[in-house]
């Protein structure tokens, strides 16, 4: 699977510096790109470009880029849908561009608020699950 833990995980807007680079249409939507570089060099990407849906402000593309500033991973988000007041997508393809393979995760069914305690879905509890 291509996908990480970082590929998949929101960051916060602290987390990185943000600059604005242009508007531009993707896949017949008004976005802005934005790059974003992490504050904390522990972070597994150099920096990431990601076009944000302008209606909608949500992450349609997010090209991923190494510590030698090279695209590793590009993100695609479609069919974006909202339940309990919350967006996501349900179809995300991720291209790993230096391993020429992807991986499409595929969301059928959506649940929030289920009572589950928001410990077991830090970084080290999810490697622990089977």
């Amino acid at each position: 699977i291509d996908f990480t833990y970082a590929d998949l995980s929101v960051r916060l807007v602290t987390q990185d510096t943000h600059r604005f680079l242009r508007r531009e249409t993707y896949n017949y939507k008004d976005c802005y790109v934005v790059e974003s570089l992490p504050r904390d060099e522990r972070y597994p990407y150099s920096k990431r470009v990601i076009w944000i849906w302008k209606d909608r402000e949500l992450p349609i593309k997010v090209e991923h880029y190494d510590r030698e500033a090279k695209l590793h991973k590009t993100l695609f988000h479609h069919y974006w849908t909202e339940v309990q007041g919350v967006w996501f997508p349900r179809h995300s393809l991720l291209k790993d561009h230096e391993r020429k393979h992807m991986t499409i995760l595929f969301v059928n069914t959506v649940q929030y608020n289920t009572g589950l305690h928001d410990t077991i879905f830090v970084p080290a509890s999810l490697g622990n699950m089977r």
